[in-house]
């Protein structure tokens, strides 16, 4: 996995983080600011990897963008099919899996 890709890895996670702890850190003045706070950040990234597209692994390249849109509250079709695609190139993708179920 190149450098690049472990970088946004990270950023997902940290998202995933910001998410989970967004109320135990923000002023309760912006709590109704969280979905807007995070879509911000999940355009950010998405346009970082989609830089990448071209030149990484198909696999882990749908994995990180379905991993990433799968963050939000709501359910997102876009969410399924991404993973679906992830799944399609690699099969044994286990975390894939997880993220689909």
């Amino acid at each position: 996995m190149s450098t690049d890709l472990e970088i946004i890895r990270q950023k997902i996670t940290d998202l995933y983080r910001y998410r989970d702890e967004y109320f135990l850190k923000i002023n309760e003045n912006e709590w109704p600011q969280k979905q807007a706070a995070i879509e911000i950040k999940i355009k950010v990234i998405c346009d970082e990897l989609e830089k990448h597209s071209d030149d990484v692994d198909k696999a882990e390249y749908y994995f990180l963008k379905g991993w990433l849109l799968n963050i939000r509250d709501q359910y997102d079709s876009n969410v399924f099919e991404t993973l679906t695609k992830s799944i399609k190139f690699r099969p044994d993708n286990q975390q894939a899996w997880l993220e689909l179920g």
